[in-house]
């Protein structure tokens, strides 16, 4: 590679770099680095903080060069607000071109980590805690396709102009593939959350004795899954309605009619990521 041609790819970096810094700053505020490194199995064996938090975009040039270091030395580069409460909800594993499409309609950024795979960090419409941030990504995983194995809290993210160096993948240049426009929607977080806390097994009967070694039954998520479905099917809103109330029934379970009316939004919400 020639001198004119390294000075492109180091500006290419650097402008890679500063958008998605930029635009996780004004989303969330103060960010954390850090540098991970790999065995040779692809698992994190070792991961170096930062010691410097940043909360302006200029207060990035201190970390820089070490951060450089950490790269040309074999580290993969990680970024995520320090907050404990924040609005942004990371997803991991996402195919890049379902990355660009969630930008295309919410408020967030999309960051393609190898030839095939990539994560979005998703603007919801009120800072949130970390549990909850964990439970509505759970919620998600299901429906976008990313890894559900990544959706503990705090979550790291790569950040882009770096390259990755994880066994297998080593080599490729993370960018920022999309950016959400300034007018973009936020995410409405609140269908999942509200699936998540409605969550009510149905109830033991009176009298009867524990039962070991078997799980309750989660029918809140059943039941999501079921509206989802029969919506991209065409059913209109008061067959699905009827259908949850007769499962509802059969089940031994009381809800409110706020409930179902609450699945299907959610359904509508997620059925609206995907088209």
């Amino acid at each position: 590679m020639g001198k004119r041609e390294k000075n492109l790819e180091n500006e290419m970096k650097t402008q890679k770099m500063k958008t998605q810094i930029e635009f996780m700053l004004l989303s969330c505020g103060i960010l954390q680095f850090a540098a991970a490194e790999y065995d040779q199995s692809g698992r994190v064996s070792r991961v170096f903080e930062a010691r410097k938090a940043v909360d302006r975009p200029e207060d990035f040039g201190a970390l820089e060069g070490w951060l450089k270091h950490k790269n040309a030395h074999g580290c993969n580069i990680w970024v995520r607000p320090k907050s404990y409460s924040h609005p942004a909800i990371m997803l991991d594993d996402l195919t890049p071109s379902f990355a660009e499409k969630i930008a295309k309609k919410y408020k967030s950024i999309a960051i393609q980590t190898s030839a095939d795979s990539a994560q979005a960090w998703i603007i919801c419409n009120r800072a949130l805690s970390r549990e909850e941030r964990q439970e509505i990504a759970r919620a998600l995983c299901g429906i976008c396709g990313s890894d559900p194995g990544a959706v503990s809290e705090p979550r790291w993210g790569r950040l882009a102009g770096f390259r990755q160096k994880k066994p297998g993948k080593a080599g490729f240049l993370t960018r920022v593939i999309a950016v959400s426009s300034e007018n973009a929607q936020f995410f409405d977080h609140a269908p999942y959350l509200l699936a998540v806390k409605n969550f009510n097994p149905s109830p033991r009967p009176s009298g009867a004795g524990v039962v070991r070694g078997k799980s309750a039954i989660d029918f809140s998520r059943k039941e999501f899954g079921f509206a989802y479905h029969a919506l991209r099917k065409g059913w209109s809103d008061e067959a699905i309605a009827r259908a949850i109330e007769e499962n509802i029934s059969k089940t031994g379970r009381r809800k409110s009619r706020h409930y179902i009316e609450r699945t299907i939004v959610a359904a509508k919400t997620a059925l609206s990521i995907n088209y």
